[in-house]
Protein backbone atom coordinates (compact mmCIF):
# COMPACT_ATOMS: atom_id res chain seq x y z
CA UNK A 1 0.00 0.00 0.00
CA UNK A 2 1.21 3.49 -0.91
CA UNK A 3 4.21 1.95 -2.67
CA UNK A 4 4.75 5.13 -4.69
CA UNK A 5 5.18 7.30 -1.60
CA UNK A 6 8.56 8.04 -0.04
CA UNK A 7 9.09 6.52 3.43
CA UNK A 8 10.19 8.56 6.42
CA UNK A 9 12.72 6.09 7.81
CA UNK A 10 15.75 8.31 7.37
CA UNK A 11 13.93 11.25 8.93
CA UNK A 12 12.88 9.14 11.92
CA UNK A 13 16.23 7.42 12.41
CA UNK A 14 18.31 10.58 11.98
CA UNK A 15 16.05 12.94 13.91
CA UNK A 16 18.04 15.14 16.31
CA UNK A 17 15.04 16.42 18.25
CA UNK A 18 16.03 14.17 21.16
CA UNK A 19 19.44 15.83 21.62
CA UNK A 20 20.13 18.32 24.40
CA UNK A 21 22.41 21.34 24.43
CA UNK A 22 24.12 19.80 27.47
CA UNK A 23 25.63 17.19 25.15
CA UNK A 24 27.99 19.89 23.92
CA UNK A 25 29.55 20.07 27.39
CA UNK A 26 31.59 17.45 29.28
CA UNK A 27 29.49 14.52 30.46
CA UNK A 28 30.43 15.10 34.10
CA UNK A 29 29.17 18.69 33.98
CA UNK A 30 25.88 17.66 32.38
CA UNK A 31 25.39 14.88 34.90
CA UNK A 32 25.93 17.23 37.82
CA UNK A 33 23.39 19.72 36.47
CA UNK A 34 20.81 16.99 35.87
CA UNK A 35 21.14 15.46 39.32
CA UNK A 36 20.71 18.85 41.04
CA UNK A 37 17.78 20.12 38.97
CA UNK A 38 15.88 16.85 38.64
CA UNK A 39 16.06 16.06 42.34
CA UNK A 40 14.39 19.37 43.17
CA UNK A 41 11.71 18.97 40.48
CA UNK A 42 10.94 15.37 41.46
CA UNK A 43 10.46 16.38 45.09
CA UNK A 44 7.81 18.92 44.08
CA UNK A 45 6.09 16.44 41.75
CA UNK A 46 5.82 13.81 44.49
CA UNK A 47 4.30 16.16 47.05
CA UNK A 48 1.86 17.79 44.56
CA UNK A 49 1.48 20.74 46.89
CA UNK A 50 3.59 23.44 45.33
CA UNK A 51 4.67 23.68 41.73
CA UNK A 52 8.11 24.89 40.78
CA UNK A 53 8.06 28.53 39.79
CA UNK A 54 8.36 28.03 36.01
CA UNK A 55 6.15 30.87 34.89
CA UNK A 56 7.70 31.68 31.52
CA UNK A 57 8.38 29.69 28.37
CA UNK A 58 12.12 30.26 28.60
CA UNK A 59 12.16 28.65 32.07
CA UNK A 60 10.38 25.53 30.80
CA UNK A 61 12.55 25.30 27.68
CA UNK A 62 15.73 25.42 29.77
CA UNK A 63 14.32 22.75 32.11
CA UNK A 64 13.38 20.33 29.36
CA UNK A 65 16.91 20.59 27.93
CA UNK A 66 18.14 19.32 31.28
CA UNK A 67 15.52 16.56 31.41
CA UNK A 68 16.35 15.51 27.85
CA UNK A 69 19.98 15.02 28.78
CA UNK A 70 18.98 13.18 31.95
CA UNK A 71 17.12 10.54 29.94
CA UNK A 72 20.32 9.73 28.03
CA UNK A 73 22.46 9.14 31.14
CA UNK A 74 24.03 5.71 31.74
CA UNK A 75 21.77 3.22 33.50
CA UNK A 76 23.95 3.44 36.59
CA UNK A 77 22.22 6.79 37.23
CA UNK A 78 18.86 5.05 37.47
CA UNK A 79 17.49 7.42 40.14
CA UNK A 80 18.02 10.49 37.95
CA UNK A 81 16.52 8.70 34.96
CA UNK A 82 13.52 7.62 37.03
CA UNK A 83 12.93 11.20 38.20
CA UNK A 84 13.09 12.51 34.63
CA UNK A 85 10.52 9.95 33.55
CA UNK A 86 8.20 10.82 36.44
CA UNK A 87 8.40 14.54 35.66
CA UNK A 88 7.71 14.10 31.98
CA UNK A 89 4.82 11.68 32.59
CA UNK A 90 3.28 14.22 34.97
CA UNK A 91 3.67 16.99 32.39
CA UNK A 92 1.97 14.86 29.73
CA UNK A 93 -1.20 15.03 31.80
CA UNK A 94 -1.57 18.57 30.40
CA UNK A 95 -3.24 16.86 27.42
CA UNK A 96 -5.87 15.20 29.62
CA UNK A 97 -6.30 16.39 33.22
CA UNK A 98 -3.29 18.48 34.29
CA UNK A 99 -1.77 17.82 37.71
CA UNK A 100 -0.92 20.68 40.05
CA UNK A 101 2.78 20.18 39.48
CA UNK A 102 2.52 20.93 35.73
CA UNK A 103 4.02 24.37 34.90
CA UNK A 104 1.68 27.06 33.61
CA UNK A 105 3.30 27.39 30.12
CA UNK A 106 2.85 23.65 29.56
CA UNK A 107 -0.83 23.87 30.48
CA UNK A 108 -1.37 26.83 28.18
CA UNK A 109 0.31 25.19 25.18
CA UNK A 110 0.05 21.44 25.82
CA UNK A 111 0.48 20.15 22.25
CA UNK A 112 3.70 22.07 21.63
CA UNK A 113 5.38 20.87 24.81
CA UNK A 114 3.97 17.36 24.46
CA UNK A 115 5.73 17.00 21.12
CA UNK A 116 9.01 18.14 22.68
CA UNK A 117 8.57 15.73 25.59
CA UNK A 118 7.77 12.80 23.31
CA UNK A 119 10.89 13.48 21.25
CA UNK A 120 13.02 13.51 24.41
CA UNK A 121 11.49 10.31 25.80
CA UNK A 122 12.99 8.40 22.89
CA UNK A 123 16.37 8.57 24.68
CA UNK A 124 15.00 6.17 27.27
CA UNK A 125 14.44 3.44 24.64
CA UNK A 126 18.01 3.47 23.33
CA UNK A 127 19.77 0.22 24.38
CA UNK A 128 22.81 0.76 26.62
CA UNK A 129 25.59 -1.60 25.60
CA UNK A 130 27.25 -3.48 28.44
CA UNK A 131 24.52 -2.84 31.03
CA UNK A 132 23.88 -5.39 33.75
CA UNK A 133 20.69 -7.45 33.88
CA UNK A 134 19.44 -5.49 36.88
CA UNK A 135 19.92 -2.16 35.12
CA UNK A 136 18.19 -3.46 31.99
CA UNK A 137 15.17 -4.50 34.09
CA UNK A 138 14.99 -1.04 35.61
CA UNK A 139 15.19 0.54 32.17
CA UNK A 140 12.39 -1.75 31.02
CA UNK A 141 10.20 -0.67 33.94
CA UNK A 142 10.66 3.00 33.08
CA UNK A 143 9.93 2.35 29.42
CA UNK A 144 6.69 0.64 30.36
CA UNK A 145 5.76 3.64 32.49
CA UNK A 146 6.24 5.89 29.45
CA UNK A 147 4.20 3.56 27.23
CA UNK A 148 1.32 3.63 29.71
CA UNK A 149 1.37 7.45 29.71
CA UNK A 150 1.39 7.56 25.90
CA UNK A 151 -1.53 5.14 25.81
CA UNK A 152 -3.49 7.24 28.29
CA UNK A 153 -2.91 10.40 26.27
CA UNK A 154 -3.96 8.74 23.00
CA UNK A 155 -7.10 7.23 24.52
CA UNK A 156 -8.33 10.07 26.74
CA UNK A 157 -7.14 13.31 25.20
CA UNK A 158 -9.59 15.32 23.10
CA UNK A 159 -7.24 18.15 22.14
CA UNK A 160 -4.55 16.31 20.19
CA UNK A 161 -3.61 18.00 16.93
CA UNK A 162 -2.50 16.24 13.75
CA UNK A 163 1.12 17.23 14.45
CA UNK A 164 0.95 15.64 17.90
CA UNK A 165 -0.59 12.44 16.49
CA UNK A 166 2.16 12.17 13.88
CA UNK A 167 4.85 12.86 16.50
CA UNK A 168 3.39 10.11 18.67
CA UNK A 169 3.35 7.60 15.82
CA UNK A 170 6.89 8.51 14.76
CA UNK A 171 8.02 8.12 18.36
CA UNK A 172 6.54 4.62 18.56
CA UNK A 173 8.11 3.66 15.23
CA UNK A 174 11.49 4.98 16.35
CA UNK A 175 11.24 3.24 19.73
CA UNK A 176 10.38 -0.08 18.10
CA UNK A 177 13.13 0.35 15.53
CA UNK A 178 15.70 1.16 18.21
CA UNK A 179 14.80 -1.96 20.18
CA UNK A 180 13.86 -4.51 17.53
CA UNK A 181 15.87 -3.76 14.39
CA UNK A 182 19.25 -5.10 15.65
CA UNK A 183 19.76 -8.89 15.75
CA UNK A 184 18.16 -10.46 18.80
CA UNK A 185 20.39 -11.06 21.81
CA UNK A 186 19.65 -12.85 25.02
CA UNK A 187 18.68 -10.75 28.08
CA UNK A 188 18.75 -7.44 26.21
CA UNK A 189 16.15 -4.68 26.55
CA UNK A 190 14.29 -5.90 23.45
CA UNK A 191 13.59 -9.24 25.14
CA UNK A 192 11.82 -7.46 28.00
CA UNK A 193 9.86 -4.94 25.92
CA UNK A 194 9.26 -6.63 22.56
CA UNK A 195 5.63 -7.63 23.01
CA UNK A 196 4.65 -4.54 24.97
CA UNK A 197 6.14 -1.93 22.66
CA UNK A 198 4.67 -3.67 19.60
CA UNK A 199 1.19 -3.93 21.12
CA UNK A 200 1.19 -0.21 21.98
CA UNK A 201 2.31 0.68 18.45
CA UNK A 202 -0.47 -1.35 16.81
CA UNK A 203 -3.11 -0.20 19.29
CA UNK A 204 -2.35 3.52 18.89
CA UNK A 205 -1.96 3.16 15.13
CA UNK A 206 -5.48 1.71 14.84
CA UNK A 207 -6.76 4.42 17.17
CA UNK A 208 -5.13 7.05 14.95
CA UNK A 209 -6.93 5.56 11.94
CA UNK A 210 -10.22 6.48 13.63
CA UNK A 211 -9.24 9.91 14.97
CA UNK A 212 -6.48 11.25 12.71
CA UNK A 213 -5.68 8.98 9.77
CA UNK A 214 -1.90 8.57 9.24
CA UNK A 215 -0.36 10.01 6.10
CA UNK A 216 0.64 7.70 3.18
CA UNK A 217 4.32 8.23 3.97
CA UNK A 218 3.77 7.01 7.52
CA UNK A 219 2.01 3.89 6.23
CA UNK A 220 4.90 3.17 3.88
CA UNK A 221 7.36 3.69 6.75
CA UNK A 222 5.36 1.41 9.04
CA UNK A 223 5.41 -1.38 6.45
CA UNK A 224 9.13 -1.03 5.69
CA UNK A 225 10.13 -0.99 9.36
CA UNK A 226 8.08 -4.09 10.11
CA UNK A 227 10.21 -5.93 7.54
CA UNK A 228 13.27 -5.11 9.64
CA UNK A 229 11.64 -6.43 12.82
CA UNK A 230 10.21 -9.71 11.56
CA UNK A 231 12.96 -11.80 13.14
CA UNK A 232 10.99 -11.32 16.39
CA UNK A 233 8.17 -13.82 16.92
CA UNK A 234 6.14 -11.18 18.73
CA UNK A 235 5.80 -9.10 15.56
CA UNK A 236 4.36 -12.00 13.56
CA UNK A 237 1.96 -12.88 16.37
CA UNK A 238 0.84 -9.28 16.83
CA UNK A 239 0.41 -8.81 13.09
CA UNK A 240 -1.79 -11.92 12.84
CA UNK A 241 -3.75 -10.94 15.94
CA UNK A 242 -4.62 -7.54 14.51
CA UNK A 243 -5.45 -8.96 11.08
CA UNK A 244 -7.71 -11.57 12.67
CA UNK A 245 -9.55 -8.97 14.77
CA UNK A 246 -10.05 -6.58 11.84
CA UNK A 247 -11.13 -9.34 9.46
CA UNK A 248 -13.63 -10.71 11.99
CA UNK A 249 -15.18 -7.27 12.35
CA UNK A 250 -15.20 -6.68 8.60
CA UNK A 251 -16.99 -9.98 7.92
CA UNK A 252 -19.74 -9.07 10.40
CA UNK A 253 -20.19 -5.68 8.71
CA UNK A 254 -20.22 -7.13 5.18
CA UNK A 255 -22.29 -10.27 5.70
CA UNK A 256 -24.25 -9.58 8.85
CA UNK A 257 -24.20 -11.05 12.38
CA UNK A 258 -25.29 -14.47 11.14
CA UNK A 259 -21.99 -15.03 9.38
CA UNK A 260 -20.01 -17.88 11.05
CA UNK A 261 -17.37 -16.94 13.57
CA UNK A 262 -13.95 -16.57 11.99
CA UNK A 263 -11.57 -19.28 13.17
CA UNK A 264 -8.09 -19.14 11.70
CA UNK A 265 -4.95 -20.75 13.08
CA UNK A 266 -1.77 -19.51 11.42
CA UNK A 267 1.23 -21.26 13.02
CA UNK A 268 3.82 -19.53 10.90
CA UNK A 269 4.40 -16.70 8.42
CA UNK A 270 6.12 -17.78 5.21
CA UNK A 271 7.05 -15.04 2.77
CA UNK A 272 9.54 -15.15 -0.12
CA UNK A 273 10.88 -18.45 1.19
CA UNK A 274 13.11 -19.26 -1.73
CA UNK A 275 14.68 -15.84 -1.98
CA UNK A 276 17.55 -15.79 0.50
CA UNK A 277 18.15 -12.08 0.03
CA UNK A 278 14.67 -11.36 1.37
CA UNK A 279 14.69 -13.79 4.26
CA UNK A 280 18.19 -13.25 5.67
CA UNK A 281 19.09 -9.68 4.75
CA UNK A 282 17.58 -6.44 5.99
CA UNK A 283 18.63 -2.84 5.77
CA UNK A 284 20.01 -2.86 9.30
CA UNK A 285 21.88 -6.16 9.33
CA UNK A 286 23.15 -8.70 6.85
CA UNK A 287 23.85 -11.34 9.48
CA UNK A 288 21.57 -14.03 10.81
CA UNK A 289 18.85 -12.26 12.78
CA UNK A 290 18.38 -15.03 15.31
CA UNK A 291 21.36 -16.54 17.14
CA UNK A 292 21.78 -20.31 16.56
CA UNK A 293 20.98 -21.13 20.19
CA UNK A 294 17.61 -19.39 20.02
CA UNK A 295 16.34 -20.71 16.69
CA UNK A 296 13.12 -22.69 16.84
CA UNK A 297 12.14 -25.59 14.58
CA UNK A 298 9.37 -24.77 12.09
CA UNK A 299 5.87 -25.80 13.02
CA UNK A 300 4.02 -28.27 10.80
CA UNK A 301 1.00 -26.76 9.11
CA UNK A 302 -2.46 -28.22 9.49
CA UNK A 303 -2.29 -29.89 6.11
CA UNK A 304 0.33 -32.25 7.54
CA UNK A 305 -2.58 -34.50 8.54
CA UNK A 306 -2.98 -35.27 4.85
CA UNK A 307 0.00 -37.63 4.79
CA UNK A 308 0.70 -39.78 1.70
CA UNK A 309 -2.43 -41.79 1.10
CA UNK A 310 -0.69 -45.18 1.05
CA UNK A 311 0.57 -44.70 4.60
CA UNK A 312 -1.52 -45.71 7.54
CA UNK A 313 -3.23 -42.70 9.10
CA UNK A 314 -1.86 -42.13 12.56
CA UNK A 315 -4.12 -41.78 15.56
CA UNK A 316 -2.86 -38.24 16.11
CA UNK A 317 -3.81 -37.18 12.57
CA UNK A 318 -7.21 -38.81 12.93
CA UNK A 319 -7.98 -37.00 16.17
CA UNK A 320 -6.77 -33.68 14.78
CA UNK A 321 -8.94 -33.85 11.69
CA UNK A 322 -12.02 -35.43 13.30
CA UNK A 323 -13.85 -32.10 13.42
CA UNK A 324 -13.42 -31.52 9.70
CA UNK A 325 -13.28 -34.91 8.05
CA UNK A 326 -14.95 -38.29 8.32
CA UNK A 327 -13.14 -41.53 7.94
CA UNK A 328 -14.25 -43.41 4.85
CA UNK A 329 -13.88 -47.11 4.28
CA UNK A 330 -11.04 -48.21 1.99
CA UNK A 331 -11.95 -47.72 -1.65
CA UNK A 332 -10.04 -50.74 -2.89
CA UNK A 333 -7.93 -53.45 -1.29
CA UNK A 334 -4.88 -51.94 -2.99
CA UNK A 335 -4.85 -49.09 -0.48
CA UNK A 336 -3.86 -51.56 2.18
CA UNK A 337 -4.52 -50.81 5.84
CA UNK A 338 -4.58 -47.03 5.26
CA UNK A 339 -7.82 -45.09 4.99
CA UNK A 340 -8.70 -42.16 2.78
CA UNK A 341 -9.69 -38.90 4.45
CA UNK A 342 -12.52 -37.25 2.51
CA UNK A 343 -13.47 -33.63 3.05
CA UNK A 344 -17.14 -34.33 2.31
CA UNK A 345 -18.58 -33.02 5.58
CA UNK A 346 -17.60 -29.40 4.87
CA UNK A 347 -20.46 -27.21 3.68
CA UNK A 348 -19.98 -23.83 2.08
CA UNK A 349 -21.63 -20.76 3.60
CA UNK A 350 -24.32 -19.49 1.19
CA UNK A 351 -23.23 -15.87 1.61
CA UNK A 352 -19.50 -16.56 1.35
CA UNK A 353 -17.27 -14.01 -0.43
CA UNK A 354 -16.39 -14.48 -4.07
CA UNK A 355 -13.23 -16.31 -5.08
CA UNK A 356 -11.88 -13.15 -6.70
CA UNK A 357 -12.11 -11.28 -3.40
CA UNK A 358 -10.12 -13.93 -1.54
CA UNK A 359 -7.53 -14.20 -4.29
CA UNK A 360 -7.13 -10.42 -4.41
CA UNK A 361 -6.18 -10.54 -0.74
CA UNK A 362 -4.11 -13.70 -0.50
CA UNK A 363 -3.52 -14.91 -4.07
CA UNK A 364 -0.09 -13.32 -4.45
CA UNK A 365 1.29 -15.14 -1.40
CA UNK A 366 -0.49 -18.43 -2.12
CA UNK A 367 0.67 -18.70 -5.73
CA UNK A 368 4.15 -17.69 -4.66
CA UNK A 369 4.33 -20.32 -1.93
CA UNK A 370 2.77 -23.02 -4.15
CA UNK A 371 5.71 -22.79 -6.57
CA UNK A 372 8.47 -22.25 -4.02
CA UNK A 373 11.60 -24.10 -5.10
CA UNK A 374 9.92 -25.55 -8.22
CA UNK A 375 11.98 -25.84 -11.39
CA UNK A 376 9.78 -24.22 -14.01
CA UNK A 377 9.84 -25.24 -17.64
CA UNK A 378 11.49 -22.63 -19.90
CA UNK A 379 8.16 -21.39 -21.30
CA UNK A 380 6.73 -20.80 -17.79
CA UNK A 381 9.97 -19.27 -16.53
CA UNK A 382 10.00 -16.69 -19.34
CA UNK A 383 6.39 -15.77 -18.61
CA UNK A 384 7.15 -15.28 -14.94
CA UNK A 385 10.14 -13.07 -15.68
CA UNK A 386 8.06 -10.80 -17.92
CA UNK A 387 5.62 -10.03 -15.14
CA UNK A 388 6.86 -6.80 -13.60
CA UNK A 389 4.02 -6.62 -11.09
CA UNK A 390 1.49 -9.05 -9.68
CA UNK A 391 -2.24 -8.54 -9.96
CA UNK A 392 -2.24 -8.06 -6.22
CA UNK A 393 -0.71 -4.87 -4.85
CA UNK A 394 0.05 -6.41 -1.46
CA UNK A 395 3.43 -7.68 -2.61
CA UNK A 396 6.09 -5.95 -4.67
CA UNK A 397 8.55 -8.81 -5.15
CA UNK A 398 8.43 -10.73 -8.39
CA UNK A 399 7.05 -14.19 -8.88
CA UNK A 400 10.24 -15.25 -10.59
CA UNK A 401 12.12 -14.84 -7.32
CA UNK A 402 10.51 -18.04 -6.05
CA UNK A 403 10.96 -20.10 -9.18
CA UNK A 404 14.12 -22.04 -9.97
CA UNK A 405 15.25 -22.12 -13.56
CA UNK A 406 14.63 -25.42 -15.31
CA UNK A 407 18.27 -25.72 -16.27
CA UNK A 408 19.51 -25.27 -12.72
CA UNK A 409 21.43 -27.83 -10.73
CA UNK A 410 19.62 -31.18 -10.93
CA UNK A 411 20.34 -31.79 -7.27
CA UNK A 412 17.60 -29.27 -6.51
CA UNK A 413 15.05 -31.87 -7.71
CA UNK A 414 15.39 -33.80 -4.46
CA UNK A 415 15.19 -30.66 -2.33
CA UNK A 416 12.05 -30.79 -0.16
CA UNK A 417 12.81 -27.66 1.84
CA UNK A 418 9.51 -26.03 0.85
CA UNK A 419 7.37 -29.18 0.57
CA UNK A 420 5.18 -28.48 3.62
CA UNK A 421 4.58 -24.88 2.62
CA UNK A 422 3.81 -25.84 -0.97
CA UNK A 423 1.34 -28.48 0.20
CA UNK A 424 -0.47 -26.01 2.42
CA UNK A 425 -0.65 -23.37 -0.33
CA UNK A 426 -1.84 -25.83 -2.99
CA UNK A 427 -4.49 -27.24 -0.66
CA UNK A 428 -5.72 -23.75 0.18
CA UNK A 429 -5.94 -22.81 -3.51
CA UNK A 430 -7.93 -25.97 -4.23
CA UNK A 431 -10.41 -25.15 -1.47
CA UNK A 432 -10.78 -21.58 -2.77
CA UNK A 433 -11.52 -22.72 -6.33
CA UNK A 434 -13.82 -25.49 -5.10
CA UNK A 435 -15.91 -22.75 -3.45
CA UNK A 436 -16.73 -21.36 -6.93
CA UNK A 437 -20.44 -20.84 -7.57
CA UNK A 438 -22.15 -21.31 -10.92
CA UNK A 439 -21.93 -18.14 -12.96
CA UNK A 440 -19.31 -16.57 -10.68
CA UNK A 441 -16.54 -14.81 -12.58
CA UNK A 442 -12.87 -15.43 -11.80
CA UNK A 443 -10.16 -13.39 -13.46
CA UNK A 444 -8.37 -15.27 -16.29
CA UNK A 445 -4.98 -14.56 -14.70
CA UNK A 446 -6.06 -16.46 -11.57
CA UNK A 447 -7.23 -19.41 -13.68
CA UNK A 448 -3.92 -19.47 -15.54
CA UNK A 449 -1.78 -19.34 -12.41
CA UNK A 450 -3.93 -21.94 -10.66
CA UNK A 451 -3.69 -24.41 -13.53
CA UNK A 452 0.08 -23.92 -13.76
CA UNK A 453 0.32 -24.53 -10.02
CA UNK A 454 -1.79 -27.70 -10.32
CA UNK A 455 0.30 -28.87 -13.26
CA UNK A 456 3.48 -28.87 -11.18
CA UNK A 457 1.76 -30.18 -8.06
CA UNK A 458 0.28 -33.19 -9.88
CA UNK A 459 3.56 -34.29 -11.45
CA UNK A 460 4.28 -38.00 -11.07
CA UNK A 461 7.84 -38.05 -12.42
CA UNK A 462 11.12 -37.56 -10.55
CA UNK A 463 10.04 -34.06 -9.46
CA UNK A 464 6.97 -35.42 -7.66
CA UNK A 465 6.27 -34.22 -4.14
CA UNK A 466 4.32 -36.74 -2.06
CA UNK A 467 2.96 -34.18 0.38
CA UNK A 468 1.91 -31.69 -2.30
CA UNK A 469 0.22 -34.39 -4.36
CA UNK A 470 -1.64 -35.68 -1.30
CA UNK A 471 -2.80 -32.19 -0.38
CA UNK A 472 -4.12 -31.49 -3.89
CA UNK A 473 -6.05 -34.76 -4.13
CA UNK A 474 -7.42 -34.38 -0.62
CA UNK A 475 -8.68 -30.83 -1.14
CA UNK A 476 -9.91 -31.04 -4.75
CA UNK A 477 -12.84 -33.44 -4.45
CA UNK A 478 -15.21 -30.91 -6.06
CA UNK A 479 -12.73 -29.35 -8.46
CA UNK A 480 -14.28 -30.95 -11.58
CA UNK A 481 -17.85 -30.44 -10.37
CA UNK A 482 -17.99 -26.67 -9.90
CA UNK A 483 -17.91 -25.62 -13.54
CA UNK A 484 -14.49 -24.00 -13.60
CA UNK A 485 -13.54 -22.58 -16.99
CA UNK A 486 -10.89 -24.80 -18.58
CA UNK A 487 -10.80 -27.33 -15.71
CA UNK A 488 -10.70 -30.16 -18.25
CA UNK A 489 -7.03 -29.40 -18.82
CA UNK A 490 -6.29 -30.92 -15.42
CA UNK A 491 -8.05 -34.26 -16.10
CA UNK A 492 -5.01 -36.13 -17.53
CA UNK A 493 -2.77 -35.08 -14.66
CA UNK A 494 -5.40 -35.92 -12.05
CA UNK A 495 -5.95 -39.37 -13.60
CA UNK A 496 -2.21 -40.04 -13.65
CA UNK A 497 -1.94 -39.02 -10.00
CA UNK A 498 -4.90 -41.19 -8.96
CA UNK A 499 -3.51 -44.14 -10.89
CA UNK A 500 -0.20 -43.73 -9.11
CA UNK A 501 -1.81 -43.47 -5.67
CA UNK A 502 -4.24 -46.37 -6.10
CA UNK A 503 -1.91 -48.70 -7.94
CA UNK A 504 -0.79 -51.94 -6.30
CA UNK A 505 2.61 -51.80 -7.94
CA UNK A 506 3.40 -48.19 -7.08
CA UNK A 507 6.61 -47.91 -5.10
CA UNK A 508 7.28 -44.25 -5.86
CA UNK A 509 4.48 -42.82 -3.76
CA UNK A 510 5.79 -43.43 -0.24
Amino acid sequence: MYSEWAPLQREIQCNKANQSVLQKFPAAAGKEIVCSVVKHLAKNCSTSTIAVDLEEDKDVKWTIEVLCFGLSLPLTEHEAIRDCVNIYCDWLTSLTSPLESVPKPVIENPNLYAREIIHHLLNLFVPRVGSSVDHVKRQSAQCQRVLRSIETVALDSTILTRSTWETMLKFLLAANDSLLAPPAEKADIAEHLCERVLSVLFEIWILACARCFPSPSLWKTFRNMCVDWRHHDALVQQWHRINHALLSRLLKIMYGPSYPELQICIPQCTKDLANSTNTSNTRTSSTACTPPGQRKPPMRPFSAVTAPLTQKTSSKSSSTSSNLCKMASPLTPSIGTGQLLLDCSLTMAPNRPQCNSILNLFGAWLFEAALAGVMLHPCHSETAQKQDRRTNSLSESRHSSLAVDYCSDKNRIADNTYECGRAEACGTLCRIFCAHRTGEEILPVYYARFYITMYYGLQTDDSMSNEVLSSILFNSCDLLRVDLAGAQILVPDILNALELVLSDSSQKFK
